[in-house]
This record gives C-alpha cells, structure tokens and sequence, in this order.
C-alpha cells in the first residue's frame, strides 16, 4: 500500500488507520511503503518518493506482491503513484488506485498534464477506488473500468468512544451556542466563511471552537474581526478529545469549497451532532438520511450566513430529546464492512492467494 507516511494528519493516514483497527491485516497480509514525509522540503520529498520506488522494485522483483494499492491525491502525489504503477505492471502485478482529494474534479478538469497522467494511471489500473457515490463519474471519465466505493469509515473503537461521549452529557446546553470545526485551516476547506457570515452576530451569542492544522496566522487573521472572547483555536486533538467537543457543540459546521468526503462528518453521525454544511463532493452522500444536519448550496455564502444565524439565535438544531444526541450512523461507514468489502474485490482480483494468510499486498 502506498501512501503518505503515518505522521500525516490528513485523510489517507486515517483511511489506512481506519483499515487496520478494522482487520484488514486479519485478511490480507498487508506492507506499506511511504512515499512522502510531512513538511519534508522538496528535495527531501523527491529523494523520499525515490527510495520509495526502489522499495517498491524490490518487492515486486522478489514477487513478494500479490496487487499493489495506490492512494492517490493531486500534485505530486499522482505523479508518484503514477510512477509505482508503471513499475506494477512492468512485473505484471495488478494495482488498485484509489482518488482521495475532494479538489481532484478541479484539478483534473483544468490542468492538461493532471488529466494525462490519470488517464494513464487509472486506466491500467484493476479497480479504481473512490470515496463516494459522488466520485464514480469522475473515476471513468479519468478512464476508470471498474470502480468501486470504498467510503472513509470507523473502527468499532472509534464509534464506541464517540458514542460515549454523546451518551455523557445528559442535556443539551443552556450557554451560548458553540459551532465547531474541525480540519485544515485553509481556503479550500472554508473557516474564512463562518468568520464571514458570524460578523453580524450579537458579541455575546455564540463561540466558534477551531481545530486542525495549517496556515495558523491566515486564520487568526481571518478571525481577528470577530471577539476575541469568542474564538478558541487549537491544533489537532485526540479522538477523545474531539468525541468531547461534538458532543457538547451545538453544531459542527463544513463550509468547504471543496470536499471529497469530510471522515469529521461520520464522527458527527456516530455521535448525533447536529451538522451545519456546504453541500459540495461527497458530503451529500455522507449525510443522506441523517435528520440533524442543515445543508446549504454549495458556494452560497448567503444561505451559509442564514443557517449560522438559525445556529446563534437558537431556532436550530431542535432540542434532541430526553434521551441525549442518539448516534445514526449507518453500517457502511464501518470500518469492519468496508474492509470485508476491499479484501473481496482483491481476492477477485488476484485469486484466493491475496486474501489469504500467505498473500502479500504491498502499498
């Protein structure tokens, strides 16, 4: 399998981490070559991704790989995987490539030499794996064959320890209102937007908790119109951490611009917060069917003010009831089924040998 490295906070890292708790190495016997460092300079990402290719050769060349697993983003990203799979099929090894960024629609339709190489890259590939429903369109018009859903999901762990935490606080609360978020601090993701719609809202109604990581000083800058007081910036947190804060917040909120799925949004679901998002990529999906969450259209500041100020006045959510924020979230976010889903495809792929104990997988 490969990806990025395991110190990267992003959605690959949790996507593999998710797997694991949900026993894919039960299944398959299962190697991960890590193809990029976190906040390595680019000479450093380059010598990186070159070792990487040559651990790769040297795997395949020992036939020590059954099928070969690509996580795939934009930039460099595309062009290592790119470079892997060309390496899979000189040793005539199947690959899976799997499309994780939700700007990847973007990025392909309006760069020449994106689309190219994904045409090259998905178009060999056996399987073509995407995040959502949303996505399947995208995966063929790249020149994907056979595609597949393979959502962003949850360890049995992680839906207990949200569950929990919902089930702890007995009450919704009496305070001021507090809208959460919780991803990259960053243009694409949104926060400027509920700095944007907020600055019209009485001083003393609401906090707005920010989590996540990235250009720290852009968002403080994007912040500092609003009250100090009201504003609460940190960096990353742990999964207890987070269970916590969806539990007590009166809304979590989504304002991307772009998103190919949005995993915050299944911890959401598995803890019964209520969700106040843009309806962009796979958000739509994910939130299908669940009755706490508010969507608004995608790019409409306007209707993503409107739906804050529901938040800050307290006309919505409605109260959740005697019996607490009940979590819904449905069993293909489970980590246990989607996996059970992957290893199927592979052993239809490779035969019984990669899914079983003396397989390999290697990624």
């Amino acid at each position: 399998m490969l990806g990025p490295s395991p110190e990267h906070p992003g959605g690959i890292t949790k996507v593999v981490d998710s797997w694991r708790e949900g026993g894919l190495g039960d299944l398959v016997s299962l190697r991960e070559i890590h193809t990029s460092r976190l906040d390595d300079p680019w000479p450093r990402q380059a010598v990186h991704a070159v070792a990487a290719l040559i651990a790769l050769f040297w795997v395949l060349g020992r036939r020590q790989a059954d099928v070969v697993h690509l996580h795939v983003s934009t930039g460099g990203s595309l062009l290592r995987k790119l470079a892997a799979a060309i390496l899979a099929r000189l040793f005539g090894v199947p690959y899976v490539a799997q499309i994780h960024s939700g700007q990847y629609e973007e990025w392909v339709a309006h760069n020449t030499i994106a689309r190219t190489c994904s045409r090259l890259l998905f178009s060999n590939a056996a399987i073509t794996a995407v995040v959502s429903e949303r996505w399947v369109g995208l995966a063929r018009r790249i020149g994907g064959k056979e595609v597949l859903v393979l959502p962003n999901a949850l360890s049995l762990h992680e839906r207990e320890v949200l569950a929990a935490a919902a089930a702890a606080v007995s009450t919704e609360s009496t305070g001021p209102p507090v809208l959460l978020y919780y991803g990259r601090w960053s243009p694409v993701k949104g926060p400027d937007r509920i700095a944007a719609a907020l600055t019209t809202a009485p001083p003393a109604g609401y906090e707005v908790r920010l989590f996540g990581n990235g250009d720290r000083i852009w968002l403080e800058d994007t912040f500092a119109a609003l009250p100090p007081d009201n504003v609460v910036i940190g960096g990353w947190i742990p999964l207890s951490a987070k269970a916590a804060e969806l539990a007590t917040a009166t809304a979590l909120v989504v304002p991307s611009r772009f998103e190919g799925f949005g995993r915050v949004l299944i911890e959401a679901r598995a803890a019964g917060a209520p969700v106040v998002a843009s309806a962009v990529g796979g958000v739509v999906d994910v939130l299908n069917g669940y009755d706490r969450a508010l969507l608004v259209p995608a790019g409409d500041d306007r209707a993503l003010r409107s739906a804050l100020e529901r938040v800050v006045s307290g006309d919505w959510p409605p109260p959740a009831g005697r019996s607490g924020r009940v979590p819904d979230l449905p069993d293909r976010y489970w980590a246990e089924r989607v996996v059970a889903k992957l290893a199927a495809e592979l052993e239809r792929v490779t035969g019984p040998a990669a899914a079983g104990a003396g397989g390999h997988a290697s990624g």
